[in-house]
């Protein structure tokens, strides 16, 4: 974002009233939604070292998407790794696509690029390039049908630090820009009949938004994480819960444990009635760079 769209969205009006904000939160903070944009061609390398020099690893993949990743490399010594992601993959592949990038970074390798079909790769691409770990990062995200010449175009331009951008089959080539949303008011038809199962939900923005839907719904709230009850968070956000005068109850369990959360479940049942929404909130936030976090780790 430019410093003159950064202003110009601070000039913005701020939302009207009846959207609700988290306190501290300012005025001018906005939802964004990615659109993707036609773009012309990519520019031409124009760097004193020419065009990266590929070499490739294929992560899974058809013997079509090997001989495609084949095609763009070369046989003397290169200075980009292309990772070709293949048709099939799932997220079984998402280790040995760390791997890969690893490697090229223990090695030295200055650039690299990761040219896939539809996989959520593009927040990791644009990490490894926010980190600097590499001269430069491309993400390039490709149909079964985008012409061989497309993607040669896209390894060969010049990128600066950090490109994304998706091909169609047809060779047009489309660039991601953040546009402005309005968050819906509607409630998602919830009601004081329904019953909301709350993971990981008792701590923080997952709190506030469980509180804030039981309050314009009336529906139930079942939260469970895993930590104790008696954990002074958790204790504060059931209290809040109370004193608002919003049904809800807290089980402990972990979101990975199939049957303590089918124990979990069992318990809103028996409260509240059968659990009608989920409101996902769990997770695990062990921040590190790049470099340092490990293969078993990855």
């Amino acid at each position: 974002m430019t410093g003159q769209e950064a202003s110009s969205l601070v000039m913005d009006k701020p939302p009207p009233a009846r959207f609700w904000r988290m306190p501290g939160v300012a005025g001018w903070v906005r939802t964004f939604a990615v659109k993707w944009i036609e773009a012309g061609a990519p520019p031409p390398s124009s760097g004193s070292e020419g065009s990266v020099r590929w070499i490739n690893c294929v992560i899974s993949g058809s013997d079509r998407d090997h001989a495609m990743a084949q095609s763009f490399a070369v046989a003397e010594a290169a200075d980009g790794l292309l990772i070709w992601v293949g048709t099939d993959a799932d997220e079984r592949v998402a280790h040995d696509i760390f791997v890969a990038s690893q490697d090229a970074r223990s090695l030295n390798v200055p650039h690299l690029a990761i040219c896939h079909t539809n996989a959520p790769l593009a927040g990791f691409a644009r990490s490894l390039a926010l980190e600097r770990q590499f001269r430069s990062v491309r993400i390039i995200e490709r149909t079964t049908r985008t012409p061989h010449v497309a993607i040669s175009r896209e390894l060969a331009a010049d990128v600066g630090d950090f490109c994304e951008v998706r091909l169609s089959g047809d060779g047009r080539r489309y660039v991601p820009q953040f546009a402005l949303v309005s968050p819906p008011l509607q409630n998602g038809g919830l009601g004081r009949q329904d019953v909301v199962l709350v993971t990981g939900g008792t701590k923080g923005i997952g709190a506030e938004c469980a509180l804030r839907l039981a309050l314009r719904t009336g529906a139930a709230l079942a939260f469970v994480g895993r930590s104790a009850g008696t954990d002074v968070a958790v204790a504060a956000t059931l209290g809040r819960a109370s004193a608002l005068g919003i049904r809800c109850s807290y089980a402990v369990a972990d979101v990975t444990d199939e049957g303590a959360m089918l124990l979990a479940a069992s318990h809103a049942n028996r409260e509240f009635g059968p659990i009608t929404a989920l409101l996902h909130a769990a997770g695990s936030n062990e921040t590190k760079l790049f470099q340092d976090i490990s293969i078993e780790e990855a």
